[in-house]
C-alpha cells in the first residue's frame, strides 16, 4: 500500500512540474481548433478566417492585430500581467492552451514558422 501511494504521489509531483522555458513557444503559431469546455463544442476555423499568434522574444502578436507584452511562469502565460493562460500541452510542433475569457475555450495551435 505504500508503495502504491508513493507511486501516485510521485505521478502527481511530476505531472505538475512542466517549467516551459520561453524559447519553447517563440515563433508562428496557427490555431486549428478552439473548443468550448463547457458544452464540449469544437470549431475550425475556415481558410479565410484564420487566427495565427506570433511569439516573439518581448511581445505576442495576434492576427487580430492586438498586441501584449508576455512571460512565461510554469505552465502559464501571462499576458501584460493580468491575463493568464494556462500551458495544456506543448511540442515542437504543436500548443495546447486554457483560458477563461467569455467561457472556458481549449485552443490548439500548430507551428507554421
Amino acid at each position: 500500500m505504500k508503495r502504491l501511494i508513493f507511486i501516485l504521489f510521485s505521478i502527481i509531483i511530476v505531472g505538475c512540474n512542466n517549467n516551459y522555458k520561453k524559447s519553447d513557444l517563440l515563433g508562428t503559431w496557427d490555431c486549428i481548433s478552439i473548443t468550448d469546455i463547457e458544452t464540449g463544442e469544437i470549431s475550425i476555423p475556415e481558410d479565410d478566417d484564420t487566427f495565427i499568434a506570433e511569439f516573439r522574444s518581448d511581445s505576442l502578436y495576434l492576427s487580430t492585430e492586438e498586441v501584449y507584452a508576455w512571460q512565461i511562469k510554469g505552465d502559464s502565460i501571462f499576458l501584460n500581467g493580468d491575463l493568464s493562460v494556462c500551458i495544456k500541452e506543448l511540442t515542437p510542433s504543436s500548443l495546447t492552451v486554457e483560458l477563461d475569457v467569455f467561457g472556458e475555450q481549449r485552443l490548439t495551435f500548430k507551428k507554421i514558422k
